[in-house]
């Protein structure tokens, strides 16, 4: 079973993994991996890195196992990340109306 099917059928199975993707991460790596110690750590570490690439795409490509929310919190923290970055609030929003004009 490739990660990706892995993936979109826990979020088919599990409602409650749609709204914590480091949660659901965690149980699925305790399925596959029994003991964490230092022998796996790094199979470990790159297996999460990977399931969280994953997981990101299978919730962009199917909307509908997106909890609910979730474009909000989306939009709430990229503006969050802009004013870090010293941009205006919308930023790119406003960009993208002044092209359109």
């Amino acid at each position: 079973m490739t990660i990706y099917s892995h993936i979109y059928n826990n979020l088919l199975k599990h409602s409650w993994m749609r709204y914590d993707r480091h949660e659901a991460i965690r149980e699925m790596l305790k399925e596959k991996y029994d003991v964490v110690g230092w022998e796996n750590l790094p199979d470990v570490a790159h297996d999460w890195l990977s399931y969280d690439r994953v997981f990101r795409k299978v919730l962009e490509e199917h909307p509908e196992l997106q909890g609910d929310g979730y474009e909000q919190r989306k939009k709430v923290l990229e503006q969050s990340f802009e004013l870090d970055l010293g941009y205006e609030p919308n930023y790119y929003d406003n960009q993208k109306k002044l092209r359109n004009l």
